[in-house]
């Protein structure tokens, strides 16, 4: 009895149309799979199209890096004259590497995505000579500041509050009320330039441009708390310090900071 009605069982399945359904169902399914397929195509092609943009994007924002010749280098004075070749905030400079103490690239932010590269260096020199690193002087090198004589100069990076003419404009403004200069050719103004309290000294020339403040700390402290003079170089800002007890030849310091800028400058990038 049992054996009979496995037996209709089969039969009725056999005659009936669920085969079909099951083949018209896997049809389906096949036409499904096929169309998943389709798309995940399509959407990986977008996705190609969407990263070959972003590199387009950033290989437009790298023609606006700046750009290092040497391999970079942090606290690693040289006695070697070879220039390193540098490009920086659109324009080019080639600095003996005996000058250089620093040379290094970091990222400049413009938005989550995007960043260019940005040049940071800092250049030693010794007064009065103005050169850089000799065997007599490599030890005014290491460490940093050593020497007492010893000038740095430091490149600042993009941004408004690094410009000379932002800084400077205030104490050179204040010292146009002055009656006449002091020692040195300078005059001596109240103006605060910086949290830390300065004797702030400006030389007024026949403009914003020629004019030059100087701030000095109020006690001549270690190498760290230095006279600082911010100046532009083609468009370029850059800082230099040196300690208190040289603000009497500033001017000469002045000079010969500016002609030595002028010497590492090779033109506008084009």
């Amino acid at each position: 009895m049992r054996r009979k009605t496995i037996c209709e069982w089969a039969s009725r399945l056999r005659d009936s149309d669920r085969p079909s359904r099951l083949h018209e169902m896997i049809s389906r399914l096949g036409h499904c799979v096929g169309s998943i397929r389709l798309l995940a195509t399509r959407f990986a092609l977008l996705l190609s199209i969407l990263a070959l943009s972003g590199e387009a994007a950033m290989a437009r924002d790298a023609s606006q890096d700046d750009t290092i010749s040497a391999p970079q280098f942090t606290g690693a004075p040289s006695l070697e004259t070879t220039p390193v070749d540098i490009r920086m905030s659109g324009n080019r400079w080639r600095i003996p590497r005996n000058f250089l103490e620093i040379a290094m690239l970091y990222k400049t932010y413009t938005d989550p995505e995007n960043y260019t590269n940005t040049a940071s260096l800092t250049i030693v020199t010794t007064f009065p000579e103005l050169t850089g690193a000799t065997p007599a002087t490599i030890r005014c090198y290491k460490p940093l500041g050593a020497c007492p004589n010893t000038i740095i100069l430091d490149s600042l990076g993009p941004g408004s509050r690094n410009e000379p003419s932002a800084r400077n404009g205030p104490a050179i403004r204040d010292a146009a009320q002055a009656a006449q200069a002091g020692p040195y050719g300078l005059v001596k103004v109240a103006t605060r330039i910086s949290l830390v309290p300065k004797d702030v000294y400006v030389f007024r020339g026949d403009s914003d441009e020629s004019s030059v403040v100087i701030g000095c700390p109020q006690e001549d402290g270690d190498k760290i708390d230095l006279c600082r003079v911010y100046i532009d170089v083609h468009g370029t800002p850059f800082l230099y310090r040196y300690k208190k007890y040289l603000l009497p030849h500033w001017r000469e310091i002045h000079d010969g900071i500016m002609h030595l800028f002028h010497s590492f400058y090779v033109g506008e990038i084009q």
